[in-house]
């Protein structure tokens, strides 16, 4: 689950994962956009903000895909909005993507696709537990954190996109 947190105007991304193997493939990718500093961390987003990150020293941070869904708890949630609440500077965002999986997907919205390449030709097999997240419940957790929701609407593949901004 790689969650990018980016700071100040320039363009410095502290990219945070457990897998050396995404971070490795980040980092890679990244050699190719010049000006862009990326500092892959391996380490648990539930612990890393706090880390890395000075309070109300971070620009944006994003996480994408199913980050939400594969914490292992429900409580981590609004935990990881209030760190990250905590570190935003005035007029930063919070961007998460994920699915909302209170209701039941169907035909292809019931798969995120990993990989789009020619490698790839099926998605991989397995299952795994996933967190039930509503969008007004996310919604709210963001409210109860001090931020202020600004979007929150349906996006790509049964994604859902909420964005919110720490007021400044």
């Amino acid at each position: 689950m790689t969650t990018a947190v980016g700071t100040s105007a320039e363009t410095h991304i502290a990219a945070v994962d457990t897998s050396q193997a995404l971070l490795d493939e980040l980092t890679a990718a990244a050699a190719d956009s010049p000006g862009t500093s990326i500092r892959p961390v391996r380490e648990d987003i539930r612990t890393a903000l706090p880390r890395i990150t000075a309070p109300g020293g971070v620009a944006a941070v994003v996480c994408m895909g199913d980050t939400l869904t594969h914490l292992p708890a429900k409580d981590d949630v609004p935990a990881l909005v209030a760190t990250a609440g905590h570190a935003l500077a005035p007029g930063g965002r919070l961007v998460f993507t994920y699915r909302d999986l209170t209701r039941p997907m169907e035909g292809t919205d019931r798969f995120l696709p990993v990989r789009s390449d020619a490698d790839a030709s099926s998605p991989p097999a397995g299952a795994y537990p996933k967190l039930r997240i509503s969008a007004d419940w996310l919604a709210d957790r963001c409210r109860d954190a001090g931020l202020e929701v600004v979007h929150d609407a349906p996006g790509p593949h049964g994604m859902r996109v909420l964005a919110a901004v720490k007021p400044a």
